[in-house]
């Protein structure tokens, strides 16, 4: 498993590779090839998304697979035709996060306020 930066989307690719009697697996069904259109098309659509290959996410009968972090959807028998979709969504909770910490940080320093005084910020 990659970590990543808190409150960062994550796209993770399995790119897990085997080989016969077993050669059911991402990689063989053309993982490798998602990771950069996935990245291109985050380029394009102006979305903050970090895109790692990870080894496995247990779901090799049914590859490629994608899973999206926080979510934690998975996205099964994926081709290049999810892949806006995808974007899409991770763009979602790129806005969702946004919002949050956002309203965490104007939270935070009313609280600040009502404890130390008026320090004269002004938002608008």
């Amino acid at each position: 498993q990659h970590s990543h930066k808190i409150g960062r989307i994550q796209l993770q690719v399995c790119t897990q590779q085997r080989y016969a009697p077993n050669p059911n697996c991402c990689a063989n069904k053309g993982s490798h090839a998602l990771l950069e259109s996935l990245r291109q098309e985050a380029l394009k659509n102006n979305v903050d998304v970090e895109v790692v290959a990870i080894r496995c996410l247990l779901h090799c009968d049914d590859g490629p697979n994608i899973k999206l972090i926080p979510s934690n959807k998975i996205w099964n028998h994926v081709s290049t035709d999810l892949i806006p979709s995808i974007i899409l969504d991770a763009k979602k909770y790129q806005l969702i996060i946004e919002i949050r910490q956002t309203f965490l940080y104007y939270f935070g320093v009313v609280l600040f306020s009502k404890k130390y005084g008026d320090l004269k910020w002004k938002f608008y």
